[in-house]
């Protein structure tokens, strides 16, 4: 009954309004929808591959900015992520801090976003049109 509650109400903040969803709201709808994993904190586990998992967490959670990185989905909104990884039965969903998910997983991550949950990296979809994206490497002219 508490599952059928909280997904209701996760359902219905999700659906009502323009603002994103808390992150308490997005781990509410991840408790009602996968299987908590014992053995990592803020981890589910699906049985499905991680595009069709990936596809219904966007659905239901709208995110900000999505990418795809070596198999991964990755989503983002506000101060946090959601992560979606291959596993051998199915895939793993990860819900974290955006600074937490970012240092973890820099090296996928990087490229597209920046530092600040605000920022996007040189490679992300609004690095060039919004002035928040990090500079780059290379030579210093145009900097």
């Amino acid at each position: 009954m508490l599952r059928l509650v909280a997904l209701a109400l996760a359902l219905l903040l999700v659906g009502c309004g323009s603002s994103s969803p808390s992150r308490q709201e997005v781990e509410a709808f991840l408790d009602t929808t996968f299987e908590a994993d014992p053995g990592r904190a803020n981890t589910w586990r699906s049985a499905q591959p991680v595009q069709p998992t990936a596809d219904g967490i966007a659905e239901r959670v709208d995110p900000r900015d999505r990418f795809t990185e070596e198999q991964a989905e990755f989503m983002r909104d506000g101060e946090y992520i959601v992560a979606v990884f291959p596993e051998p039965s199915g895939s793993r969903v990860e819900l974290d801090d955006y600074r937490r998910v970012r240092n973890r997983y820099l090296p996928l991550i990087g490229g597209y976003w920046g530092a600040s949950p605000n920022s996007y990296g040189p490679r992300g979809e609004r690095a060039s049109n919004t002035g928040g994206g990090f500079r780059g490497g290379g030579p210093g002219v145009g900097k």
